[in-house]
């Protein structure tokens, strides 16, 4: 086995701020699928990251590292001693697969996933009923009245609906953040076939329960279609909208 080689990432150091339960969907979206192994993975047969499984936060270089081989070609990835691409790679790859233009790929990573989780949300809106969408749009709270929605949004047109979403999320602090949260929830049911664990805060996760079905049809919709073939995509694409959420909850110094 070769063994897993972290290369410095700026787009993924920040890792070593998340705790075990912050880390763990992480493990799983990179090392099971639906709860199985995966033959692809090298981390949960790694000396080290056994050692440390238990306490996740001492592996998360492991961790990281098993993301960049994910993101690199694997006979690419053994002629660099097990070593795989930066995540702006992954992330703009990810990007280019779910046809999201990105103009500045050297832009912060918080602003192209910013658009991966409008482009997520956005298509699940089209599999929505107008009860699920009344509740997207309360799960928006504040920043619902900010945008105008009023008290039919099921009413809206999708354009306008999908317009007013991309403002939201554009406006950054915790209605991103919350978004951010919805989406990564869906992540783990459609993948890990479960959701995540939340501490008692209804305000962050107000409408999770409801919008976990639309949003992961929509993500599983995506990893099952032709082009995504292989386990690459499978894993990258989960695993950039889950970074994503763990890069937002970073940056609300959220306590949960």
């Amino acid at each position: 086995m070769i063994p897993l080689n972290y290369r410095e990432d700026p787009g993924l150091d920040f890792l070593r701020f998340c705790n075990h339960e912050d880390l763990e969907p992480l493990v799983e979206i990179l090392a099971k699928k639906k709860g199985e192994g995966r033959w692809t993975a090298s981390l949960e047969g790694d000396k080290d990251f056994i050692r440390h499984r238990s306490n996740l936060p001492l592996a998360w270089k492991l961790i990281a590292a098993e993301l960049q081989r994910f993101g690199a070609d694997s006979v690419v990835s053994v002629f660099r001693l097990g070593k795989g691409v930066h995540y702006r790679e992954i992330l703009t790859d990810v990007c280019s697969q779910m046809k999201i233009p990105i103009a500045d790929k050297e832009a912060e990573f918080a602003a192209i996933e910013l658009q991966l989780l409008s482009k997520v949300l956005t298509d699940s809106l089209e599999k929505m009923s107008p009860e699920e969408i009344e509740a997207f749009v309360q799960s928006l709270g504040k920043a619902a009245d900010d945008l105008g929605l009023g008290p039919n949004p099921a009413r809206m047109a999708p354009a306008a609906l999908a317009a007013a979403v991309r403002v939201a999320i554009g406006t950054g602090g915790f209605n991103t953040y919350r978004l951010a949260v919805i989406v990564a929830n869906a992540v783990s049911k459609a993948v890990l076939n479960r959701g995540l664990a939340f501490a008692g805060n209804a305000a962050l996760t107000r409408g999770i329960a409801v919008l976990a079905g639309p949003i992961g049809w929509a993500i599983s919709a995506t990893l099952t279609v032709p082009v995504v073939s292989g386990p690459a995509f499978r894993v990258t694409i989960p695993a950039a909208l889950y970074i994503a959420y763990l890069r937002q909850k970073r940056l609300n110094k959220d306590p949960l």
